[in-house]
């Protein structure tokens, strides 16, 4: 068993490979046994870096420590695609290959949601308004 540490970042494209970092999480201690059905790992972005639709981002896995036994596990749904590596902060190698498994939820902060349920309460009050007054016009 080697050391149980993991950092994952999310990365920009830099002409089909992995450029700056944009955010990075670190697990600690946060892994389970290699080779068995571990529950997932989950982090919430600080940063809340606002992604764009169509652009193509990088989400490495990187073992600080050389004794890290660490596997990802792959999509079951056989989507294939870009796989970058690299050995010792070397040069990215880019190859394709099944993709790892992995989510990114939006989730919106609370003021979001306030915004909208108002926005939502308007439009009800505007329509039971409109309502009231054609049947008191009749």
């Amino acid at each position: 068993m080697g050391t149980n540490q993991v950092e994952l970042w999310l990365m920009s494209d830099a002409g089909g490979a992995p450029g700056s970092i944009i955010e990075s999480f670190s697990f600690t201690g946060a892994m389970g046994v290699l080779g068995q059905m571990n529950p997932p790992l989950t982090a919430v972005s600080v940063l809340r870096p606002e992604l764009q639709a169509g652009t193509q981002y990088w989400l490495i896995a990187s073992a600080p420590a050389a004794d890290t036994d660490a596997a990802w596990n792959l999509n079951n749904q056989g989507a294939t695609g870009p796989l970058a590596f690299r050995w010792s902060g070397g040069a990215w190698g880019i190859t394709s290959d099944t993709q790892g498994a992995f989510r990114i939820q939006d989730i919106p902060e609370p003021g979001s949601f306030l915004l909208l349920l108002t926005g939502l309460g308007l439009l009800a009050l505007k329509r039971l308004s409109r309502r009231c007054g054609r049947i008191q016009d009749n």
